[in-house]
């Protein structure tokens, strides 16, 4: 709401959306928190550009970058041991 509550949502520009995912950045949120940010607001600008709503030509957050995220950790698992033979 801080970065774009004030203001129609006409006049929202992708330039905007890149500003305020940048200062994500720079507050040190991690690219995955980042990118959820991004979700989130390419969730409601998709739904502004329906005809019943704000009937917007385009969503301006599809045209910003996506931050690279690191590779997720490989996962331990643990197996039940073998009872000893003879047992």
């Amino acid at each position: 709401m801080k970065a774009f509550g004030d203001r129609p949502v006409a006049k929202v520009t992708t330039r905007d959306v890149s500003l305020f995912l940048r200062e994500l950045d720079a507050e040190g949120f991690t690219p995955r928190n980042v990118n959820k940010y991004r979700q989130v607001l390419q969730a409601m600008f998709t739904s502004t550009c329906r005809a019943n709503t704000f009937n917007l030509q385009a969503n301006p957050v599809e045209k910003t970058d996506k931050r690279r995220e690191p590779s997720p950790a490989a996962l331990d698992y643990y197996e039940v041991a073998a009872p000893p033979a003879g047992h």
